[in-house]
């Protein structure tokens, strides 16, 4: 069974046709990358998985439970999907430091505040970053600030992990090194991961299986 599963999700907007009757079967801890151009409806297919968007019509499934369907009027708030996901524009906060960045994700989890020091240096440590809890956005570079990006969907502990062209603003070198930190977080933590991209050569070494997407219609999926 899989662990993830789409059947029939179609989603417009302004009478728009974005996302046409995709289905689409995810296995756990794996990464999956979904590649298409710009427009073909690869973010959307994210945001709707996420619960930032609400499809119009079909199915979403997430370790046996329905999270949406349109037939039975589920619609599962995104807060209680725990999926994380990761913005192609890192969305970070300019006035509050990396530790700070964690430890809000922390306090809305209710975690004591005792034990967020350690869980701030356990993320950072992660991404490799130790040291940096004092750093503002401002004082980071791009590579830098995608990986506070990714820390802080971490501190989520999410099952799923949702990534939204990770690689886009990164040189080769850095690149190389984002891929890396994403083999680690899958190995580590065991989630299941998606990411979209418009390049092919992301997939290298990386993803276990790929769907390409255009005008919003899945037109091939396997294995890598």
């Amino acid at each position: 069974m899989a662990y993830i599963e789409l059947k029939e999700v179609s989603k417009a907007f302004a009478g728009k046709s974005v996302v046409k009757d995709v289905s689409l079967e995810i296995e756990r801890s794996t990464v999956t990358g979904i590649m298409g151009r710009s427009g073909s409806g690869k973010t959307t297919l994210l945001r709707m998985l996420s619960g930032l968007e609400t499809p119009d019509y079909g199915e979403i499934t997430i370790d046996g439970v329905k999270v949406f369907s349109s037939k039975e009027k589920i619609n599962v708030a995104p807060e209680k999907r725990n999926v994380g996901m990761v913005f192609q524009e890192y969305a970070l906060w300019p006035h509050m430091n990396a530790g700070q960045h964690i430890a809000f994700v922390l306090e809305a989890k209710k975690i004591p505040s005792k034990k967020r020091p350690a869980l701030i240096k356990k993320y950072l440590a992660l991404i490799r970053m130790e040291g940096r809890e004092t750093s503002y956005p401002g004082q980071l570079s791009g590579g830098e600030k995608q990986r506070l990006a990714l820390a802080r969907a971490l501190a989520q502990e999410p099952r799923i992990l949702l990534l939204d062209e990770p690689f886009s603003s990164l040189d080769k070198e850095l690149k190389e090194g984002f891929r890396e930190e994403i083999k680690r977080v899958r190995e580590t933590l065991e989630t299941t991961i998606l990411y979209v991209t418009h390049n092919s050569e992301d997939l290298e070494g990386l993803a276990d299986n790929m769907a390409r997407i255009e005008k919003g219609k899945i037109i091939m999926q396997g294995r890598l």
